[in-house]
């Protein structure tokens, strides 16, 4: 419980499921929506992060392949209906930031 009011944050205690439920509710019944200008602002950052990632993914002409475009070559061939699975060291978290997967169920760490 210690841990919950962390960082100027809300401390929400309670059982995961339930209270992602319950938050999920309230944000639709009130049709909850980030203001326009930072909704705008988190679309630039976005595409300016695609634009960074395509630097780790690609192919370069130097010898050898980086994990990070090991990553990209296997993403191009990502079929919405694979799953990838990373265990440990640096590659569930390059897998985190460089994948581009259709939905949240196609990796697993």
């Amino acid at each position: 419980a210690r841990d919950a009011s962390k960082y100027r944050s809300l401390a929400l205690i309670g059982d995961c499921k339930v209270t992602l439920r319950e938050l999920t509710q309230r944000l639709v019944a009130r049709a909850y929506r980030v203001s326009p200008l930072y909704a705008e602002t988190i679309a630039v950052e976005r595409e300016q992060w695609f634009l960074t990632r395509e630097t780790f993914t690609n192919p370069g002409v130097a010898d050898g392949l980086s994990q990070g475009q090991a990553l990209g070559l296997i993403n191009a061939q990502l079929a919405r209906e694979d799953t990838l699975v990373g265990a440990a060291g640096s590659l569930p978290g390059d897998m985190h930031k460089l994948l581009h997967v259709h939905s949240s169920r196609q990796y697993h760490m």
